[in-house]
């Protein structure tokens, strides 16, 4: 379960622009929408969920990437292993 404070905290961390939205549904689902620069995610989604939408929110930002493509696989393992060696400070 992720809390709409938990999921702000990390978000600010990795993309401080991007909004994030944890919705009461039951899904396990996350979707990032280009045009409002925001992450929606259920509230029974994972935390690995919320950093795959968060790395397309990172690489659209910087670069207008879309998709998963060799880069997002790579920049999506580095905040995984970022998160991972960090979450005590998240």
């Amino acid at each position: 379960m992720i809390t709409q404070q938990q999921a702000e905290t990390i978000v600010k961390r990795y993309s401080p622009t991007t909004n994030v939205i944890v919705n009461d549904r039951d899904g396990q689902e996350g979707i990032y929408l280009i045009s409002e620069n925001t992450i929606i995610i259920t509230h029974d989604w994972s935390i690995a969920g919320l950093l795959h939408e968060i790395t397309h929110a990172i690489l659209f930002l910087e670069d207008g990437r879309t998709g998963h493509d060799g880069v997002f696989a790579d920049r999506f393992t580095k905040i995984v292993n970022d998160y991972m060696e960090n979450k005590r400070s998240i």
